[in-house]
């Protein structure tokens, strides 16, 4: 016959289960607040009011290099999709880091590869990854430089130009 369990064995199970159940519980709720935390430090990809906003990408620049230094870009960019109603083009400073990335991306087969430095030549097509926002029509109006996180270099594209 087995033996029944004395009234310590019964607490014990007892409070094991409780033990178990609020580990679970709190595991649940930390990577939930961790999944918060983690959604408001990323942009969201929610649509916002602004038609403008939604049609063009905010952190990026597009254009064509006018100088190039050891460790910066002066492009003409092209604004008009970001500031329709001003003029077209601005001169914008594009800042280098030990992290930025460059890529040449050739339209036609659709493919990446790396670019190196020396490979931006004045003349050329490129669109860069901002770390400030170019939406913001008062970005775009006051600062002069920007920091790249990447900088895509275009060849290949159709007649229309990378910006059609």
């Amino acid at each position: 016959m087995a033996k029944k369990p004395n009234k310590t064995t019964k607490v014990a199970l007892i409070l094991g289960g409780v033990i178990i159940v609020a580990v679970v519980l709190l595991v649940l709720i930390g990577q939930q607040s961790f999944r918060k935390e983690v959604e408001e430090e990323m942009p969201s990809n929610e649509p916002v009011s602004s038609t403008q906003e939604q049609e063009y990408p905010h952190f990026l620049l597009e254009g064509t290099v006018k100088s190039k230094t050891s460790s910066s870009l002066v492009i003409e960019a092209d604004t008009s999709k970001i500031t329709p109603a001003k003029k077209n083009s601005m001169d914008k400073t594009i800042k280098t880091t030990s992290k930025t990335k460059f890529v040449l991306y050739d339209m036609a087969k659709k493919k990446e590869a790396l670019l190196k430095w020396a490979d931006l030549k004045v003349g050329d097509s490129v669109v860069v990854a901002t770390q400030e926002s170019t939406f913001d029509e008062d970005n775009i109006n006051k600062l002069e430089v920007f920091t790249a996180d990447r900088i895509s270099k275009y060849v290949n594209y159709p007649e229309a130009g990378p910006n059609e």
